[in-house]
């Protein structure tokens, strides 16, 4: 009996020790993540110690892959300190930046002496690969992501989209990691939260801002449109990427940015990116894919019912002719749109003064612009691919050109194709409506003359026959060929006699 109260005694000894021994373990585990070369204030000291003079440095590298790795590691208490009042964010952006602006210094150079100094600048992009996959390991952290400023959101979108625009010129197949890298930031930047409802705005100037700094003349939608040739995985996470910057912006606004992307060729991308889905042999690659797609197309469907209503709901707000023209006069007026306003005007002035012609132009004409405002593709024309033929529009000798400045961007001239074949055709609408016109009229004038004749015919045969050919003759242009009815002299009773007077 002793001998077993004794066993059990040791056993709940060495139970004691154990756990003792691994709480110990734990607890210097912990304290090794906490100080030393592990610890975040280290690391953020490193991360400051990065510089433009220094970035070379075999170090720049590894402090990166060091604080990706910690804070996928470490967890939720080592974030927390390195997030105390953004200083591990702050610095690491200040490093990136340092790395970014050695990387356009390097460029400017190779331009300028011819020196290609290509292993510098793998290494400059090696150090960008680390630094975007440290900063999707941070946002990874769900309470890092919700409550994130609005200006240190900016910051790290600007950098993502800065490394996306340098990785975009290289057009190296090794940096598709890290552009998925960058698309996956993006989204989680582009999307709303608390403390930025209107990411997706943010993003789209930064994308200008980017475009002006690194490709300047190109598009600033290219770097996000020119991943869609990319693989499968590649080109869904980019269109997952735009859906998402679309998603907090106003039905306008997506109307002329989705026009942006077509202009930079995003359609042609897209229709072949939907031929692709076969391609996926993954099944959730397909998947996403597939949602992104539909995702897509259904926001064009909304913008375009949503565009709709707004047209009703214009025509009954603004059933006045004047408070439009008043409206639309005080936004063109001291603009560039002002004398193309005056100039439609003065066209529409010229129309020929008949009722019925006007009517059928203006028609012509509202039906053109609704076409062409509220177009099923959700998106402004392509003023830059298309070029109205103004000689085609009549034989009068004066063309647009004569009256507006030829601007290639956004000119009045380079109308969408649909508006410049109405046009092209209008004379021969025209001479349609003046047809149907004085086919109308004739039957008017027939049905006019049939009455008349009638009527005529009814007050003929009421008088004598000498009268009534008298009439015809004097009338034939009227009568023309009318048969009347006529009756005979003999045929009328002859008058009463004259009373006699009885003397």
């Amino acid at each position: 009996m002793s001998d077993d109260g004794n066993q059990e005694r040791e056993t709940k000894e060495s139970k004691n020790k154990t756990k003792g021994s691994a709480g110990g373990t734990l607890s210097s585990i912990f304290m090794n993540e906490m100080s030393g070369p592990k610890s975040p204030d280290y690391q953020i000291q490193s991360l400051n110690n990065i510089t433009v003079d220094s970035i070379y440095s075999k170090n720049s590298k590894e402090t990166f892959e060091r604080v990706a790795f910690s804070l996928k590691k470490y967890g939720l208490k080592w974030s927390k300190v390195f997030n105390e009042n953004y200083n591990g964010p702050n610095a690491m952006i200040k490093a990136m930046q340092a790395c970014i602006n050695k990387i356009q210094y390097t460029r400017d150079k190779v331009n300028r002496d011819h020196d290609e100094r290509r292993d510098k600048q793998n290494t400059l992009h090696e150090i960008l690969s680390a630094g975007i996959e440290a900063f999707k390991n941070y946002l990874n952290l769900g309470w890092n992501f919700n409550s994130l400023k609005e200006s240190l959101a900016k910051d790290i979108a600007e950098i993502t989209i800065d490394v996306l625009n340098i990785l975009t010129l290289e057009n190296d197949e090794r940096s598709n990691k890290t552009k998925l890298t960058c698309a996956i930031l993006l989204f989680a930047l582009a999307m709303p939260n608390e403390n930025n409802p209107s990411n997706g705005q943010n993003i789209v100037q930064l994308l200008s801002k980017s475009v002006q700094k690194w490709c300047r003349g190109h598009e600033r939608f290219e770097c996000l449109i020119h991943e869609l040739d990319g693989t499968i995985e590649v080109a869904s996470s980019f269109l997952m990427c735009i859906n998402a910057i679309f998603v907090t912006l106003s039905t306008e606004h997506r109307y002329h940015l989705r026009s942006e992307l077509f202009r930079s060729g995003f359609k042609a991308r897209f229709e072949q990116l939907q031929k692709r889905i076969g391609e996926c042999e993954d099944p959730r690659q397909t998947d996403n894919l597939l949602a992104q797609i539909n995702l897509f197309l259904r926001h064009v469907d909304d913008d375009y019912q949503s565009m709709n209503i707004k047209l009703e709901s214009i025509s009954s707000s603004w059933a006045d002719l004047q408070a439009c023209f008043d409206y639309f006069n005080s936004l063109v007026r001291n603009t560039s749109s002002e004398p193309i306003l005056a100039s439609i005007i003065n066209r529409l002035i010229c129309i020929r003064d008949d009722p019925a012609i006007r009517f059928s132009y203006l028609r012509l004409i509202d039906e053109c612009i609704t076409r062409i405002v509220f177009s099923k593709s959700a998106c402004d024309p392509d003023f830059d691919t298309y070029s109205m033929d103004s000689e085609s529009i009549g034989d009068s000798g004066v063309g647009l050109n004569d009256h507006m400045p030829s601007m290639r961007n956004g000119s009045l001239h380079d109308l969408s194709q649909m508006a410049g074949n109405a046009v092209n055709n209008l004379a021969v609408l025209e001479n349609e409506i003046q047809i149907n016109l004085m086919k109308g009229r004739v039957e008017h004038l027939e049905q006019t003359r049939e009455k008349l004749s009638k009527a005529l015919e009814t007050v003929l045969s009421k008088v004598d026959v000498q009268t009534a050919m008298n009439l015809k003759t004097q009338y034939a242009d009227i009568f023309g060929d009318i048969t009347l009815n006529i009756g005979s002299a003999s045929s009328t009773p002859p008058p009463p006699p004259l009373p006699t007077s009885m003397e």
